[in-house]
């Protein structure tokens, strides 16, 4: 299984703004903010990886063997193309599906009428293998998430060059009800 970004986050899920507040840095020093908002974008993919989330609006391609898996980096808002990855066609056929359940649950490809994408994992298979592209991610940030962003910024900011790979426990905590759980490697 492999995730590629197709489209990333086009604006961030915090302001610069709202990290100065929360770090106390003065709105005045301008001296640092691309560094800020640099930090900002990697303390989301941090979390994001950690997570199983989208923190912002993106669009995302999974390579599958067609086993039931879960969809990473939900939350689904749109499932944009199924395409056989054996298909030399050009461009490639689209695989019919039907998807059932809140959130995708559960994408059925027609032509075998097997769960392809389950969640929780489950039971069956298909012998194919697949491209599913797919928009994902919050429109809007829940709070809970917004302000554990905003401790992992702050946590980046304050052990810059010393842990730059480390969650801050105090973001994990935060943000753990929102976790899916599975790992992405």
């Amino acid at each position: 299984m492999e995730v590629k970004v197709i489209t990333d986050v086009s604006v961030e899920p915090v302001t610069l703004t709202e990290i100065k507040n929360f770090c106390r840095i003065d709105a005045d020093y301008a001296a640092e903010d691309d560094v800020l908002l640099l930090t900002a974008g990697a303390a989301r993919e941090k979390l994001e990886k950690q997570l199983n989330l989208s923190f912002a609006e993106k669009t995302l391609m999974l390579q599958f063997d067609g086993f039931p898996i879960d969809i990473p980096y939900g939350p689904i808002r749109e499932i944009e193309s199924l395409i056989s990855s054996t298909d030399t066609e050009d461009p490639p056929t689209e695989v019919e599906y039907t998807a059932d359940g809140l959130d995708f649950k559960c994408l059925y490809v027609n032509a075998v009428n097997q769960c392809v994408i389950i969640y929780p994992v489950g039971y069956g298979s298909t012998s194919s293998a697949y491209n599913l592209t797919y928009a994902a991610g919050y429109e809007t940030l829940p709070k809970a998430l917004k302000q554990a962003l905003l401790l992992q910024i702050d946590f980046d900011i304050k052990n810059q060059g010393m842990a730059m790979d480390d969650i801050s426990p105090l973001a994990l905590e935060k943000a753990e009800p929102y976790s899916k759980n599975l790992t992405i490697q």
